[in-house]
């Protein structure tokens, strides 16, 4: 999650540089929602290629909650809040 949020905000730099009359929330934003869903293909990919139902389990839980910090983003919820939800749940979901 730590990850996400400085890969966005590199995105949003890069942005910046292009358009500097641009907003820097908006492409930070912008940046991660591209890295969320990112995450989110790669893990569903990962899903057939797992036989065990409980990690099944966990990378549905871990895309769901990639998809719920899309929805907190879509709704202006603070970034660091975003990140701090994704990384707690990131971390039960994936810690086996």
């Amino acid at each position: 999650p730590d990850w996400f949020k400085s890969a966005a905000e590199a995105y949003a730099k890069k942005q910046l540089d292009r358009d500097p009359l641009g907003s820097k929330d908006q492409a930070t934003r912008a940046g991660l929602s591209l890295y969320l869903r990112i995450a989110a293909r790669r893990l569903a990919r990962l899903l057939p290629q797992n036989a065990d139902p409980d990690r099944q389990s966990d990378l549905c839980d871990a895309i769901e909650a990639i998809a719920r910090a899309e929805q907190y983003l879509d709704a202006n919820v603070n970034v660091s809040l975003i990140s701090q939800q994704l990384a707690a749940t990131l971390a039960r979901s994936l810690a086996a």
